[in-house]
């Protein structure tokens, strides 16, 4: 294979594959933001409900902001996470991280699941 200008033209190497088109990625991302949101929902009637294990499950995309802190990224924390005794709220910029990080992986789950989930074409 020449190319125009006399010389050889390197081999494609790209690797084309199909394109995921999975119509149950939304439906099954709806349903996992709506059973977090369920589980969410004693807390506000159940003053204890956070503290018991199935409020732990649920605060961790909360309380992963101050991994996401440990870990090294800037801004996440009020205070620059110097708050003293207790731990410091997120700032509006580690409100969005949050969002951002736990909703991309929740939609990368739902699309596992919407691929795991799919009939082979035959």
């Amino acid at each position: 294979m020449a190319s125009p200008a006399g010389g050889v033209r390197p081999p494609d190497l790209a690797v084309r594959l199909p394109p995921m088109k999975h119509r149950g990625t939304g439906r099954v991302f709806f349903f996992m933001a709506a059973a977090y949101v369920a589980a969410l929902l004693p807390a506000l009637a159940w003053e204890g409900y956070l503290d018991s294990p199935a409020g732990l499950l649920v605060t961790v995309p909360y309380l992963s902001i101050h991994l996401f802190h440990w870990l090294g990224i800037p801004g996440l924390l009020e205070h620059g996470g110097l708050c003293g005794v207790g731990l410091c709220a997120p700032t509006g910029f580690g409100w969005a991280f949050l969002a951002l990080v736990w909703l991309g992986l929740a939609w990368l789950a739902a699309r596992l699941v919407a691929y795991l989930t799919s009939r082979p074409k035959a």
